[in-house]
Order: structure tokens, then sequence, then C-alpha cells
């Protein structure tokens, strides 16, 4: 893996042109600019969180030559976090690249093409495929190591769909197989997983604008819960699902809701006391063929066990998919989103060595 990942960022950086790139020696690399020759060590990070990024820069400083780090993506807040501390990396997914290095200084802007690769192969997780993607993130919370047949099982796949979904993800390095066998397994990488499903576009739903009345953001949420006896099943999403998960906003907006699409919203309105209107909406009905939001959604104590009372049992999306639906889908607000995908990395029992 480590290979096929030095592969990728020699690839990127001859693509820019002018830059010559040379394999051997003591150093992983040695790049060439304009006449000044620098050997690099490249660290293989599949994901980066802080205590990761501490013990990189602890041993940055016992090398002789200049280490850089290699990684799928970063968020444009862990870029900026990154430059103000003066690291040097290499994004093998998006092709960003940012090196600060004795005689040579490179900035390359993300690569579409080299970012296309990144869910090159892999089914659109818009819809079956990205309700495993949700599976593996939820196993990924307490579990290093996944099973196939618990993933099939959790998604509502077939083993045969679940089959194909991993030999994709594999490819693209969003999971890792461990072992053979009887004995096989599959590690999660959690920060490669969310961003091959926000690459990969996120939510498309079918959004109808209502008014719910409510004298605060709380008591829109307490009223939304009546849909418990109104349909089937229903989950907040979006912006609302990340701040009920990892409260950040001190109220919101609107509130997103997903609803069976069997089911007509003018008919949600009516039960709700609420009003289908074209403009000053604080509640959007969400509808997507096969509702794949909603099935893994759970009450919000699931995963929040401290949550209030009067919200822990509303009905929410899993952290992962919430977190994808802030970043892409109607009404996003990425910033909002970061604080539960630090979280979410954060808590997972898999670290990259």
């Amino acid at each position: 893996m480590a290979t096929a990942v030095r592969d990728q960022v020699v690839r990127r950086l001859k693509s820019a042109g002018g830059i010559g790139v040379q394999y051997g020696g003591p150093a992983d690399l040695v790049l060439t600019l304009q006449g000044a020759e620098v050997p690099i060590v490249l660290e293989i990070k599949h994901r980066l969180n802080e205590s990761d990024l501490e013990r990189f820069l602890a041993r940055a400083g016992e090398t002789r030559e200049p280490t850089v780090l290699a990684v799928p993506a970063l968020s444009s807040r862990r870029r900026q976090d990154l430059k103000r501390r003066n690291v040097s990396w290499i994004e093998y997914h998006t092709g960003f690249v940012h090196l600060r290095l004795p005689h040579l200084a490179i900035d390359l802007p993300e690569d579409p093409e080299s970012k296309a690769d990144a869910t090159k192969g892999v089914p659109s997780l818009a819809g079956k495929a990205g309700i495993v993607v949700e599976a593996l993130l939820e196993r990924a919370r307490s579990q290093a190591l996944v099973e196939q047949p618990d993933i099939a099982e959790l998604s509502g796949s077939t083993q045969a769909w679940t089959s194909k979904v991993f030999s994709a993800l594999v490819e693209v390095e969003a999971l890792e197989v461990v072992g053979a066998g009887p004995s096989k397994r599959w590690r999660p990488r959690p920060d490669a997983l969310l961003r091959l499903w926000e690459a990969d576009g996120g939510p498309a739903p079918t959004a109808t604008p209502m008014y719910l009345w409510s004298r605060t953001s709380d008591d829109l949420l307490r009223s939304l819960g009546r849909l418990d006896d109104v349909v089937e099943t229903y989950a907040i999403g979006g912006v609302a699902a990340v701040n009920l998960h990892e409260p950040t906003l001190s109220s919101l907006p609107l509130v997103d809701v997903w609803i069976p699409t069997s089911e007509p919203p003018a008919r949600v309105a009516q039960e709700l006391d609420a009003q289908l209107i074209e403009s000053g909406a604080n509640v959007f009905l969400w509808q997507a063929s096969d509702d794949p939001a909603l099935r893994l959604a759970g009450p919000l104590r699931r995963w929040r066990a401290e949550a209030p009372e009067a919200l822990g049992g509303l009905s929410v999306v899993t952290p992962g998919r919430a977190v994808v639906e802030a970043t892409k889908g109607p009404g996003r607000s990425p910033e909002v989103g970061e604080n539960l995908r630090r979280r979410i990395l954060e808590e997972s029992p898999i670290h990259d060595g």
C-alpha cells in the first residue's frame, strides 16, 4: 500500500511540469526544481487527527531529511492549520500539494482528474452503496476490524452487493484487508470513507418547504417529534442533525427532516398542523428513492447519552451521514460539520501507524 501511495505522489508531482522526481537513496524521493535538489522522507497517513499530527511534528524534527506528509485529502480548515504549523504535505487523492522545503517551494491546486480517481470504480454512494459506507462508519465507532456479513446485515444489503462495494473501497484505500480465509477481516478508514462519500456528491433529496409554528428551535424540534405518530419512520438530517449530535449553533434557522417516499408531504403537514409554503419555511421535508437515510437512523440518545430528555428520543441520521449532508447537501454548512467529523475520527479505535 505504501508503494502505491508513493507512486501516486510521484505521478502528481511529475504532472505539474518542471519538477524532477527520483526514487532511491536513504530518502524516499529526491525532488529537483530549477537546479535545487531536495531529498524528502514521506510519512503516509490514511487519516490525520490532532494526536497523529503531534507525533508527526515530534518525529519530523529528528530526521535528517525533510519529512512530508502524504494523506488522502484534507479539509480547508486542516490545510490552514498545517500551513500555520509549517507542515509540508501532499494529498494523493485530490492532488493538492503544499511544500515548504530548503530551496524548494511548491503549491499545486486540487487536480480535478486526481479527485475523480478517488471515487473511480466505486458505485454511487447516493443510494445503497452509501448505506454500506454508513454501516462501516457506524461499526468503526467501536471496532477496529469488521466482518462483511455483519455489514451486509446492518446495511440491509445482499452479500454479493456488499462484496462488490468492499472490493471497490479497498481499491481506493478506504478499506484495508486484514488476514485471509476464514479469519479475513477489513479495517475501515473513517476519514477516507467520509471524504469519499463527500466527493461522490452527497444526498440529492426532493425537498418540500413547510412552516410549523414554534417559539424556539428546541420547540420546533420537539414539535417534529410528533412525527412518531404520523409516519412509520423519520429522521432529522442535515445541519440540524449535526447540531444534535455535536451542539455548536445556539439556534437553527430551519430543520431538514427525512420522511418515507411513500408519505405525501401534504398529509404529513396536515397531521402536524403545519403549512406547505413557497417562502418563509422553517422545515424542509426531504425524500429520496429507497429511503437510504432512514435505514440506520435512530434516537439521538443512541449516540449522545447526555442529550436532554426532551430531545433524546428524536430520530436522527447517523453522525457520518449528518457530516456528509452538512457538507454537500441542500442548505450545507461545512464548518458546522467539522466538529462532528473530528469527534468521529477521535472516537474511532482505528489508529494508523
